[in-house]
This record gives C-alpha cells, sequence and structure tokens, in this order.
C-alpha cells in the first residue's frame, strides 16, 4: 500500500489543533475529533488504513494525546489549561504563564468609585489602550455600532482584565466618554456607537461636561468621505515612529491661526512649496530656529504628517510643538485656503493622489494614473513601506482569525509559499481561482506568466472535470474568507455527491487572498490582459489592509456593505490582540 504523503498527515494533525482552538483551547476527546474530520481527511485516512491516534502521534509539536479515565485526549501542547483536574498531563507540556494585567492601584478601588475617579484614570495607559480597542472594534464595525455585550467577548485580555480590576463595567465607563461613544438604551441591552472616523490617539473623559482636547472632526450628516476616513488612518499609521509627537486637526489649527499665536513651519521640499502653501506658512531653514524660541507654538506640517511628526520630535522641548495630523491632505479635506489664490496641490508622490479630496483640487502633474513618482528622496518610499508594513500585520490577523473561525480545516498557502512554488515549478501545474465579484475582477486580477486564472462561475461550469486533473487548485478573494469557504464547499460536496477526483487532489485557499499577494510584490494584470497598478478591496473595511506604495484603490465612496462581507469584517475586532 502506498505510503502517504506527508503533508497529507500533517494537515490532518494541524486541522485537529484548529479543531482545538476553535472550541477555546479545552482538551477535546479523540473520538469527538474523528467525527469532526472534513471529509478529505477521513478519506485519507481510510485509504491508508490508519487510524488518527496515530497520525496525532507523529507529530507530538502539534497535537497532545494523552488518557483520562480511560479515554484518548487531546490538547494543544502549551497552551492554556482548560482540562478536567488542576494540573495539565505531562504529554500537554508546559503552561507558558500569562503576563499580568493587574495592577495594586486598580485592586484597590472599591466597587462603584471608579467612575467617580475617572479623571485621574484617563491617564493611565492601561485605560487609554481600553479605549483604544473598543474604539476600533467599533470603526470596523457597520455604523460603527454594536451591542455593549459583544465588546465583553470581542475585547482582548488586557481591556477585559482593566475592566474587572477597576469594578467597571463597559456601559459606566464608555458613558464617561459622552463625546466619542454614544450610548443608547434598548430594553434590556445598550448600543453604543463611535462618534468618529477613525481611532483617536489619546481620549479625555467628558465627564465634567468639557469637550476632549483632540478631537476629531465634527461628523458631517453623512459621515466623513472614504479618502478622509483611509487618509487619517494613514496618518497614524505613517507617524507610529513618532509617538511623543503631538498632533493638531486641521480644524483646529484653522482656529489657531486665527489668534496669531503660532508659527507654521513648511517641512516640504521646494518643489512642492512651489505648487501651493499654507497661509502664512513658513519655510523650514537653518534660519527658524532661532526666531521660534520666542514663540509659544510651533505647528509643523508636511503632505501626510510623516516628516512633520519626525521634526516636531526634534524641535527643543520647551517649545509647544504639534503637527498637523494628515498634513495637507486634511487642509484640503476641510476645504482650507492656501496662500496664495489656487486649488493646486503637490501630493509628494502619485500613490497619495487617492487620499486627497476626489473633488475641488488639482493634484500636480496630472491625475493618480499618471502622476509620476517625485524624485525629490527616499522619504516617500520609506514612510509608505513603513505603513504597509503595519498593514500587512493587520492583515496576517485578520487572515488567520477569518481561517480559525469559519473554515480551520481547511489548508491554506502562505503567499510566500504561492510564490516560491510558481518559481520552483511549472506554473502551469497550478489554477488559481478567483472568488470575487465581477466588479472586482473588472478592475484586475492577479497575474504571473503561465499561471491560468479562471473566475469562480467558470470553474464551477468544469468542475466534474477538472478535478479529475492533477493540477494544484488555489482559491484567492480579497482577504481569504469568500475562498476559504468556497474551498470548503468544494470539497464537502465531493465528498458528499461522491464526486470522481483526481487521487492527489489538492484544493487550499490563498491566506490573505489578493491583498497579501500585493504586498508580496505580486502583478496584476486589468480586464483586458495588460498590467495594472489598480485594485478593488470589495468593501472600505478592507481598503487599508492593502499596501500603500505603488497601488491605486478603486471603490466608490458611497458602496454598501454586502452581506456576505460582515462576517468577516467583524473579524477586524481582533486586530489589537
Amino acid at each position: 500500500m502506498q505510503k502517504p504523503a506527508a503533508q497529507d498527515v500533517f494537515a490532518i494533525a494541524i486541522e485537529v489543533q484548529h479543531l482545538v482552538e476553535g472550541k477555546g483551547f479545552r482538551p477535546l476527546p479523540l473520538s469527538d475529533a474523528e467525527v469532526q474530520l472534513t471529509a478529505h481527511s477521513r478519506g485519507t485516512l481510510a485509504r491508508h488504513m490508519l487510524s488518527l491516534g496515530d497520525v496525532l502521534a507523529m507529530f507530538p509539536r502539534a497535537v497532545s494525546l494523552w488518557p483520562h479515565e480511560g479515554i484518548l485526549m487531546v490538547s494543544t501542547p502549551g497552551s492554556p489549561w482548560l482540562g478536567p483536574f488542576k494540573d495539565p498531563p505531562p504529554a500537554h507540556g508546559q503552561v507558558h504563564p500569562r503576563a499580568p494585567t493587574e495592577t495594586q492601584g486598580l485592586q484597590g478601588i472599591l466597587r462603584g468609585k471608579a467612575v467617580d475617579m475617572i479623571e485621574r484614570l484617563v491617564v493611565l495607559p492601561t485605560l487609554q489602550a481600553c479605549l483604544r480597542e473598543i474604539a476600533l472594534l467599533l470603526v470596523q464595525a457597520p455604523d460603527k455600532t454594536k451591542l455593549v455585550s459583544e465588546l465583553g467577548s470581542l475585547a482582548g485580555p488586557e481591556t477585559r482584565a482593566f475592566l474587572k480590576t477597576s469594578k467597571l463595567r463597559a456601559t459606566q465607563l464608555l458613558r464617561c466618554f459622552a463625546n466619542d461613544f454614544q450610548i443608547e438604551d434598548r430594553g434590556p441591552a445598550s448600543l453604543v456607537t463611535y462618534l468618529h472616523p477613525v481611532v483617536l490617539p489619546v481620549f479625555e473623559s467628558s465627564k465634567q461636561g468639557e469637550a476632549p482636547a483632540c478631537a476629531l472632526l465634527a461628523l458631517e450628516p453623512d459621515g466623513p468621505s472614504f479618502e478622509l476616513a483611509r487618509l487619517l488612518k494613514l496618518a497614524a499609521d505613517v507617524t507610529t515612529p513618532y509617538p511623543t509627537a503631538k498632533g493638531i486637526f486641521a480644524q483646529d489649527l484653522e482656529v489657531l491661526l486665527q489668534t496669531g499665536s503660532c508659527v507654521l513651519i513648511d517641512c516640504r521640499t521646494e518643489a512642492e512649496r512651489l505648487v501651493s502653501i499654507l497661509p502664512d506658512a513658513v519655510a523650514l531653514d537653518s534660519r527658524i530656529a532661532v526666531d521660534i524660541q520666542a514663540v509659544g507654538t510651533v505647528v509643523t506640517y508636511c503632505c501626510i504628517g510623516c516628516r512633520s511628526a519626525k521634526l516636531c520630535e526634534e524641535l527643543p522641548c520647551s517649545l509647544n510643538r504639534l503637527y498637523l495630523i494628515g498634513g495637507v491632505a486634511a487642509w484640503a479635506h476641510q476645504s482650507g485656503s492656501f496662500g496664495s489664490v489656487t486649488r493646486r496641490v503637490n501630493c509628494w508622490t502619485w500613490e497619495l493622489a487617492q487620499f486627497f479630496p476626489s473633488q475641488g483640487y488639482d493634484l500636480d502633474a496630472g491625475s493618480c494614473s499618471s502622476l509620476p513618482r517625485l524624485e525629490l528622496c527616499d522619504e516617500p518610499e520609506a514612510s509608505l513601506s513603513r505603513a504597509s508594513e503595519l498593514r500587512l500585520q493587520r492583515l496576517q490577523n485578520i487572515a488567520w482569525e477569518v481561517r480559525l473561525r469559519y473554515f480551520p480545516a481547511i489548508l491554506c498557502f502562505e503567499v510566500d509559499d504561492v510564490l516560491r512554488s510558481f518559481r520552483n515549478e511549472d506554473a502551469a501545474n497550478y489554477l488559481l481561482i478567483d472568488c470575487r465579484t465581477d466588479p472586482e475582477r473588472d478592475v484586475s486580477t492577479i497575474r504571473w506568466t503561465g499561471l491560468p486564472v479562471m473566475p469562480q462561475a467558470e470553474f464551477m461550469a468544469h468542475f466534474p472535470v477538472l478535478v479529475r486533473s492533477p493540477l494544484v487548485f488555489i482559491t484567492f478573494c480579497t482577504i481569504g474568507g469568500r475562498s476559504g469557504n468556497f474551498a470548503q464547499k468544494l470539497l464537502q460536496d465531493i465528498a458528499d455527491k461522491g464526486i470522481p477526483v483526481h487521487p492527489d487532489l489538492q484544493i487550499r485557499s490563498m491566506s490573505g487572498g489578493i491583498a497579501a499577494w500585493l504586498h508580496r510584490g505580486g502583478q496584476l494584470v486589468d480586464f483586458s490582459g495588460g498590467p495594472s497598478r489598480r485594485v478593488h478591496p470589495w468593501v472600505h473595511a478592507f481598503a487599508d489592509l492593502f499596501p500603500v506604495e505603488g497601488l491605486e484603490l478603486v471603490l466608490a465612496d458611497t458602496r454598501s456593505v454586502p452581506n456576505d462581507a460582515r462576517p468577516f469584517i467583524d473579524c477586524t475586532g481582533f486586530l489589537m490582540r
């Protein structure tokens, strides 16, 4: 009898590992794991006359196998012990201790007194992190609204630990920040809505009726534009390396300029300043350092905030140093005027054109598709690359959460593995199945020389013939959710209907989808087959998971959220874990 491929039996062990993780890391009877295996895995065991216990014993680092009262149990090695007795068995391995999250100060707060102390507690990093995580969960939710009870299950362990040790309920805490969170009671339940388009860097209590010092722009009835919301998220990413720099929003700067009590410094290059400059701004040069010593407040600005935040940290600490969050792009969104009568703006590099207002401004050197990269310095590429690295980390976290929640048994290819396979083998041995919608494919799809890419509908039309071929099938979509569900349905249909297939049939999903493909340098083609740098992100919530450099996103500002996207959008609430 032919031995099973090592990757096939390892895949079964990983499937069981995911089953345990999906049960909250509680140990699972081996018999229950056997019942929950996919039809493909059960078929592999049957064809090679293997027991599940034999397979798991081969991979002790992936799955622990141990007896309890005559029943074999499985668990994930080193995971928190949630078994039926106090100490884990030796086969489970050493349980890694959890990092402490409680402080003596919080533990000493009497029940019901935390609300009265909120003005003092607001400076705690743990409270600020708690509010930022809750805000992030709401920003990623449809209409930025969730049940308060949902937040408890979605929030990370640090947030739950803070609420527990400070003896605060989530509703009590959020009511203390009424300028940021709106609570609406619905019978026994409460709804919370986040009132800003992006997560605030710092929250200040509104318990005494004072407006937060760093409040974001007031939302218009129709909400912020897609470009503005994306810009503020990008601004947060590119200024991450400068944590001590303090920002000011465009509408607040406009008020400050009217008082005449600040110096406004333009950190951009001469080429950018020649196109347009903010009112009364001065260029950054060696003479400025002396002049600003006598001024109380100095505000720096650039295109989107990265250069000005860096300068803000380098200025003398004796100054009140601020930088314009979102730079001239945010100023343009607020319909701010420029020093000269002009509507022309230099957007530093062509990728940033899509973050400026889509109407009312003439971006220097033409439209986004034709604007050349400005050969000023290597900083645009470096700044955008830093932002893309953060987005890739978020994408990988979300892709893993989507897989674990909706199709834990489906084998997934990482994009690095896909590209390595294409380089080392004939790409014609693979078939990519595009599980996205027609509007998405009309913009662009994946490109690799010699690699066939087929829409999902076309694949299904030839499905009975294709699955008998030796091709390796890789499904993909935006971030991997739809493609994983499709792969799971295919394998289930094959098992339920007894469809004849190739003995070594492989159907896998591309983890992270086309977004991960682009992060790893993958290429695109448009509808006609020509090279493209445009891509459709499907929904607004996924737009900021794509790389920034070398790409133009295509999505209507008013596009509604498809129902099949909502389960995957919910997974973005795990970004901060």
